[in-house]
């Protein structure tokens, strides 16, 4: 395998060890962890190439582990300025990480905004969220995301992922769920008349069902995730529900 040398990154790599591994000022779980490796992470771990030395992080410990012991103690007085973040639980007990104020902008907020700045998304726009706030990571970045594109803070449905999962499929519970949030959108249509939706395509589908055809044609702008969009509900999107609007769709999780 080729050595990795970018000289920044190798910089990065080797102050991200001394913070982790430091006896005094380190974090909790890698501390614990440092007597099980057959390494000593700060004399050994120089570069990018020299993290496979670790091998695969053991996922579940970040369901099992406090979130604050990934976290170096020397940045432990600045936790409550950071962002904490859950996962949906799709696959088994959440998962929760801290995000730093600037990596929460530089992973979840500036990449959405230089997107929107290539294609047009509109600006100064009441948006309508109807999706996970709460622990996960979309919540949290919907309102700075609103305020560097000049829009109001955006209107907002709470749905929850994990609730809705614990539902049968075509249940009667499921439906209901479904309805229960598709009617708290129509009526935040029907009294703030935002113009920027944000949901899973599954939400969006039946909510711009229950949409006059004046309230889909002002609709400017559609963003779609959480959920796979299948070609031919993209179609249904572009062509018969928000004919006058932007679409985009983007996926990622609340970890990275």
């Amino acid at each position: 395998m080729n050595e990795v040398s970018h000289p920044k990154v190798e910089l990065d790599i080797e102050a991200l060890i001394r913070d982790h591994f430091d006896p005094d000022w380190g974090s909790p779980y890698w501390l614990s962890r440092a007597s099980s490796l057959s390494f000593d992470p700060l004399e050994d771990v120089h570069s990018l190439t020299d993290l496979i030395r670790f091998g695969p992080f053991p996922e579940e410990d970040l369901r099992t582990h406090p979130a604050s012991s990934f976290v170096p103690k020397k940045f432990h007085s600045m936790i409550p300025e950071f962002i904490y973040s859950e996962t949906g639980g799709t696959t088994g007990k959440a998962k929760g990480v801290y995000f730093s104020p600037s990596e929460f902008r530089a992973g979840f907020v500036d990449p959405f905004l230089r997107v929107c700045d290539e294609i047009g998304w509109p600006r100064g726009e009441k948006w309508l969220f109807l999706g996970p706030t709460g622990p996960h990571i979309i919540g949290r970045v919907l309102a700075p995301i609103c305020r560097e594109m000049d829009s109001p803070p955006p209107f907002r449905v709470d749905f929850d992922p994990r609730w809705s999962l614990r539902l049968t499929d075509r249940s009667t519970a499921k439906a209901r769920y479904l309805e229960h949030i598709v009617e708290q959108g129509l009526h935040l249509i029907d009294k703030e008349g935002p113009r920027v939706l944000f949901g899973s395509p599954n939400v969006l589908q039946k909510l711009g069902e229950g949409m006059p055809e004046s309230s889909r044609s002002a609709i400017l702008a559609v963003h779609y995730g959480g959920t796979a969009l299948s070609p031919e509900l993209y179609r249904v999107f572009r062509e018969e529900l928000f004919p006058e609007a932007i679409h985009l769709s983007g996926y990622g999780n609340s970890l990275v």
